[in-house]
């Protein structure tokens, strides 16, 4: 009989999987508040948004984030402040150089 083994998932893959949740989760919130009943008419052109209207969509998509982060603290029993605060964004330690046509000019002083 042939032995098996069982592959492990990487924590990498695991946080993957849960920051794909919570973006789902906070686009999720954004539409709700643009449909029909909701506090923002479909349809508004995204130019017309008061700042309210502005408030609401954000508020949603943070909330959203917030709410599947906190989850995923109660779901791995971790620290709930500490895990809606991580990103998993972090900048690499040594990035590519921007290309040149990136890069901001910078005037020549003649002194």
């Amino acid at each position: 009989m042939k032995t098996r083994t069982i592959p492990q998932v990487s924590p990498a893959a695991i946080e993957d999987v849960w920051q794909r949740r919570a973006s789902a989760a906070a686009v999720a919130g954004a539409r709700a508040v643009v449909e029909d009943g909701g506090p923002i008419p479909p349809g508004t052109p995204v130019g017309r948004l008061s700042d309210i209207e502005w408030g609401w969509i954000v508020a949603a998509i943070l909330f959203a984030w917030i709410s599947m982060r906190a989850e995923q603290a109660t779901a791995e029993q971790l620290d709930t402040d500490r895990t809606i605060r991580m990103t998993a964004l972090d900048p690499p330690e040594n990035p590519a150089p921007a290309p040149s046509h990136a890069r901001p000019m910078r005037r020549r002083v003649d002194h």
